[in-house]
């Protein structure tokens, strides 16, 4: 089974780290993957690069609303 964990972030530099550590470190049975989604938007800090060296998937979102996203 897969799940999808979405994460919204607007220059968020500060708590990505804590955030996608944390889930990191959850005991995680062998039978569930897990995907990470960081959904960026207008950030103009290091949210990207933090949530790179976790293995996000890294989608970007240009509007002034930081919960809606088109696919």
């Amino acid at each position: 089974m897969k799940i999808s964990i979405v994460i919204p972030a607007h220059n968020e530099e500060k708590y990505t780290n804590r955030c996608l550590s944390s889930i990191n470190d959850q005991a995680i049975p062998k039978n569930l993957e897990v995907e990470i989604i960081v959904i960026l938007n207008r950030c103009t800090d290091k949210t990207k690069e933090i949530a790179q060296t976790y293995g996000a998937t890294i989608l970007s979102n240009n509007s002034k609303n930081i919960s809606a996203i088109k696919i």
